[in-house]
């Protein structure tokens, strides 16, 4: 298939209706780490089903389109989870119908030996049109540069953290075994289970998924700023800049700038940056 800007801008995805129960909520606060404390009611809230709540980030692996990319013309090979971005509109709710609606929202040529940058916008409504969340993900397409599309992006500029100490600093480890259970909300690709599928990709061994890493740094940056009260979360989104390995500790640097929070997130083994252009909005947090 000849890729065309008209054709990626215009491509039809089918509604994806679904529904979340206590079960797949569990999973879910328990692939990122809760319940570590298991006499902690912060964390007991998102992992048992009495007065069950799921995790606020929840909605970035629901009504997911899975990998289109191939049957759109893209090089599936080669294309890599960017960014992400969250805006929580409603608590996700249990056993109701609820329905995910993708469009490609985004797109630029980078040219032929850059590849190009799609955006797609999930929204996720229930059956009757109230809207929960807006998922925004970016996808680097490295082996579809140059088909003749706009070379700008509608998005506005990326966020930075000012240049200077950051005011806060929280770690959370991940467990060894995170990205076997972080597999089960959805993402089976192999890269996250198979020793010999990882050192294929380059990897002595298989890698965390970007987005249980940025769910990891959620929990840590709510621990920090609101005492573990993840309902006040509104909005989050990074840029992922490398991946983490099961088991490494996450180490997030926080800044307050300009009425905003500012994040980045590197590996406190290996001194690496793994998350950047961080930005959490809180409810209360001016």
């Amino acid at each position: 298939m000849t890729i065309t800007e008209r054709g990626l801008l215009g491509w039809k995805f089918a509604p994806i209706p679904f529904r979340v129960t206590a079960r797949d909520a569990i999973v879910f606060g328990l692939s990122l780490g809760l319940g570590s404390a298991p006499t902690d009611a912060r964390q007991l809230r998102h992992v048992y089903e009495n007065g069950l709540v799921p995790y606020p980030t929840m909605p970035v692996v629901l009504g997911s389109p899975g990998m289109w990319f191939g049957d759109a013309g893209l090089d599936a090979r080669k294309v890599l989870h960017g960014a992400q971005a969250l805006e929580v509109l409603a608590p996700v709710p249990l056993d109701t119908d609820l329905v995910a609606l993708n469009a490609v929202s985004d797109l630029v040529d980078r040219g032929p030996d850059k590849g190009a940058v799609v955006e797609v916008t999930r929204r996720i409504e229930t059956a009757d049109g109230a809207p929960v969340a807006k998922v925004v993900s970016t996808y680097m397409c490295m082996g579809d540069g140059g088909f003749g599309g706009s070379k700008t992006r509608a998005a506005t500029a990326p966020v930075s953290h000012p240049g200077r100490d950051a005011d806060l600093r929280a770690t959370i480890p991940t467990l060894p075994q995170a990205a076997l259970l972080y597999r089960l909300n959805g993402d089976l690709n192999p890269l996250h289970a198979d020793p010999a599928m990882a050192a294929r990709l380059g990897f002595d061994r298989p890698i965390l998924h970007g987005l249980c890493t940025l769910g990891h740094t959620a929990r840590a940056l709510i621990d920090t700023l609101c005492d573990g009260d993840a309902t006040r979360l509104r909005s989050l989104s990074a840029k992922m800049s490398r991946p983490v390995f099961p088991g490494e500790t996450l180490e997030v640097s926080i800044w307050r700038e300009g009425g905003q929070v500012l994040f980045e997130t590197a590996v406190a083994e290996r001194g690496v940056t793994v998350l950047s252009g961080g930005c959490i909005g809180l409810e209360g947090m001016a």
